[in-house]
């Protein structure tokens, strides 16, 4: 779930399903007793997808990222707002002509510092992030994003869905247990 969109913090339950989701991310489970928080109206459910299908595919290969040091927890995966800026990564400077908006120096324009007792959210609490936040494959018709691959290649015999055809935003995965989506990149 996701830690730093309030109404995505928890997963939730809606007929006879559990989702939980980290806003590119849905994951669909038979209903989990215990998970009683009601569906985010933020959420459209009813345009989201996840049938069975034909034509799945084996999860893509790729090779693994490369990694660095978060520069917003400095690799300690705890970070709190900046307060030079509060948050916002730049600062207004003033003469007595004109007002100019630099990057803050204390955060180098992150708007967070490390420390802190919140999970870091720009590196979810890892200490690290990846070299190119862009990184990506093309598979049939779509563009996947490999940090979000990462996120979901762990789950037990993960398949995706169809990924030829029309312009697709979801990508549809399947494995042992349950089912999802994964949001497209724009190819």
């Amino acid at each position: 779930c996701a830690t730093d969109i309030p109404w995505l913090e928890k997963p939730f339950s809606c007929g006879n399903f559990s989702f939980a989701s980290e806003g590119h991310i849905l994951i669909r489970v038979p209903r989990i007793a215990g998970i009683e928080n009601e569906k985010p109206e933020q959420i459209q459910l009813e345009e989201i997808v996840i049938e069975p299908s034909c034509g799945f595919i084996k999860f893509p290969e790729y090779d693994p990222p490369e990694f660095q040091k978060c520069y917003a927890c400095r690799g300690g995966g705890n970070s709190c707002e900046c307060e030079e800026c509060e948050g916002v990564g730049f600062v207004e400077v003033e003469n007595d002509f004109s007002t100019y908006e630099c990057e803050c120096k204390t955060c180098k324009g992150e708007g967070l510092v490390p420390g802190g007792d919140k999970k870091c959210c720009s590196c979810d609490g890892t200490g690290k992030t990846y070299v190119d936040q862009y990184a990506s494959i093309d598979i049939g018709d779509v563009r996947l994003s490999i940090r979000l691959l990462d996120k979901i290649k762990n789950l037990p015999n993960i398949t995706l869905g169809p990924v030829d055809g029309e312009s697709r935003k979801m990508v549809t995965f399947y494995f042992d247990g349950g089912d999802g989506v994964l949001m497209t990149m724009i190819k």
